[in-house]
């Protein structure tokens, strides 16, 4: 099966196109510069605020390209963030409708952040979204980019990827210095829900997604089992044997990040995968102790 991928030099792009080749799969990686060109089909230029006509053929597309939430949101920022999620799918679906050979399905990223900040309640593909955070309206105006392509008759699956947890890239890479110096603590209160993936399921959720003709719409990616940040902060210190007394309170996460703390570090989100539960799907990490116990850090 071939593949078209975008977003393949970034953790989970790269993770996911290792994954193709173990599989014998054929990943095609959408490259924004001739100088990551190689000699073979693997690669092909893209220029993603374009609509172009010469896309390869492909069985599926998985659309993992974005610019990264991490750093102060600058007007640029959110600028570059908005184009890169929006107006690039936007190009794509409507450069694969041009190419005049449509892929049987189009998987692409999404946010868990779509449903907004909800404290204790449990969020479901069925429940009622939110539009009271930058990055909840970005990531429903990133869906929505979808729809030429849906109506064109393509199979799309918005996966709505939670917290990826990863000690090669992601939040968990950045925690890591911090709190193997035993400097790690709670942010704000800690009350506050954080779903959570690791990153083999949610590789595994793309290639479900693109095997599973049943599956469509937006799809929660995230563990059965979401916890809150002080119980998040005692298991990673646990992991790495050092203490979590170090509390950062709500006022400095504002103070030094600002619009990007209270849509990711305070953003409270109790989210459940019911569609891929549902569905059939095997978490081979449905807890964060066995993500842990299963983890070298």
């Amino acid at each position: 099966m071939k593949t078209i991928v975008t977003g393949s030099s970034g953790l989970v792009g790269k993770a996911f196109v290792e994954s193709c080749l173990e599989r014998n799969l054929e990943p095609i990686r959408m490259v924004r510069s001739e100088s990551k060109l190689s000699n073979d089909t693997s690669t092909h230029l893209w220029k993603p605020l374009e609509v172009v006509k010469d896309l390869p053929k492909a069985d599926a597309v998985v659309h993992l390209a974005g610019e990264g939430i991490i750093g102060l949101w600058s007007q640029a920022k959110k600028e570059r963030m908005t184009k890169s999620r929006v107006e690039t799918t936007k190009n794509l679906c409507r450069s694969l409708i041009e190419s005049g050979s449509l892929p049987k399905v189009f998987v692409c990223a999404s946010g868990i952040g779509i449903y907004g900040s909800r404290g204790d309640e449990i969020l479901t593909e069925k429940s009622s979204l939110e539009d009271n955070l930058f990055l909840s309206q970005l990531a429903k105006d990133w869906e929505d980019a979808c729809s030429e392509i849906k109506a064109a008759g393509t199979r799309v699956v918005n996966l709505r990827i939670s917290v990826v947890l990863s000690p090669k890239g992601g939040a968990l890479q950045k925690m890591l210095p911090a709190f193997r110096f035993g400097l790690g603590g709670p942010l704000g209160s800690g009350k506050q829900w954080m779903s959570w993936i690791s990153l083999e399921d949610l590789v595994n959720t793309i290639h479900f997604s693109i095997e599973n003709e049943s599956l469509e719409g937006p799809v929660n990616v995230c563990s059965p089992k979401a916890v809150n940040n002080n119980t998040f902060t005692k298991a990673l210190g646990s992991k790495l044997g050092r203490p979590t007394f170090f509390r950062v309170p709500e006022f400095v996460l504002n103070t030094v990040a600002g619009e990007m703390a209270q849509n990711t570090l305070l953003i409270s989100s109790r989210a459940e995968p019911q569609i891929l539960t549902e569905s059939g799907f095997k978490f081979n990490h449905p807890t964060l102790a066995d993500y842990f116990d299963a983890t070298p850090l």
